[in-house]
């Protein structure tokens, strides 16, 4: 393992820490999800800090409120990364409010959708990027009926805030779903890896190609990766200008390195968890490093790296509610 990774999963491991001991009390699996929003931006989260936004969060909100559901967590520390995190709360809640506007239900969601938006978007922009996410989301449904559901809401903002032309990126998604169908037989884990590979603007069998090349190494050098919800962070990976049997092996050689981390373990995070986790540290590691990639290019990359976040927030959000019903 090259000393550039190794730095990224040791920092990754680091902010774990930091935030399951500022929020003791919470899901281990979100405040590893939420690490990853420190690790993305090569800093190490401080636990005052987070406490500080914390309180301001607890000041604005009743115990009641949607804020203080699964997304609470992760919301704090985008606050914390913020340089002025009661404002940006605020921003949050406005266009959580703007979203709400309309027929939807599945309130964390929305909240999710609203941070992506609240982080590209300029305030004068908010009205703006919420209709983009209305008609996209309209037209996720419209195409998709019965798959298309409130967890899709995040990545329709995703897609908004990305500035392609709606009707090219349904499109594209269309493309890409029904390529991809035929390889990975989860419906819904398919039609979020269409969603993501839209952002990519290589031909829908080029990109789908370099998916399934990356699955099929991963699966040679026993690695197998996810076909659920972390089948789209792997989508994230096609932009990278590199051979997908490269790609398969930084991410083993992650994900050996993080299954001797503690709480990283086959019996504590499990193996596709974490392999969802390396192949984030992977993408970030060589696509927002890549300095000599052209305005276009760094534009897709920010906007993968949106969508992986929504990914690791989605799979966590699905795997804490699976486990309070089980309860």
């Amino acid at each position: 393992m090259n000393a550039e990774l190794k730095e990224k999963c040791d920092l990754l491991v680091e902010n774990r820490k930091v935030i399951a001991k500022a929020f003791a009390w919470d899901a281990s699996l979100m405040s590893l999800a939420s690490a990853t929003l420190f690790t993305s931006n090569g800093l190490t989260a401080n636990s005052e800090k987070l406490k500080e936004c914390m309180e301001i969060m607890k000041a604005k909100t009743n115990i009641f409120s949607e804020f203080r559901g699964n997304v609470r967590i992760p919301l704090i520390c985008k606050m914390a990364l913020s340089d002025d995190p009661e404002k940006y709360f605020e921003n949050v809640e406005a266009l959580y409010e703007l979203l709400n506007q309309g027929k939807w239900l599945g309130n964390e969601y929305k909240i999710m959708a609203a941070i992506t938006i609240c982080d590209h978007a300029e305030e004068s922009e908010y009205e703006l990027f919420v209709n983009r996410t209305n008609e996209i989301y309209s037209q996720m449904k419209q195409n998709h009926k019965w798959l298309t559901t409130d967890e899709d809401i995040p990545f329709a903002a995703m897609l908004a805030v990305s500035g392609l032309d709606i009707d090219k990126l349904i499109e594209e998604m269309e493309l890409d779903y029904n390529i991809l169908k035929g390889k990975f037989h989860d419906s819904n884990a398919v039609q979020s890896l269409s969603h993501v590979l839209a952002l990519d603007e290589k031909p829908a069998e080029v990109k789908c190609a370099k998916v399934e090349a990356i699955f099929d190494e991963l699966k040679a050098i026993k690695h197998t990766y996810g076909t659920g919800y972390e089948l789209a962070t792997l989508g994230t990976l096609t932009m990278l200008d590199m051979p997908e049997k490269e790609l398969a092996e930084f991410i083993a050689e992650a994900d050996d390195y993080l299954k001797r981390q503690k709480g990283f373990g086959d019996f504590v995070l499990g193996t596709k968890a974490r392999r969802l986790y390396a192949a984030q540290l992977v993408l970030n590691q060589y696509g927002q490093g890549n300095k000599k990639a052209d305005g276009v290019v760094l534009g897709s990359m920010l906007a993968l790296t949106i969508a992986t976040e929504i990914c690791l927030m989605l799979c966590v959000t699905s795997c804490t509610a699976a486990s309070n019903a089980s309860h």
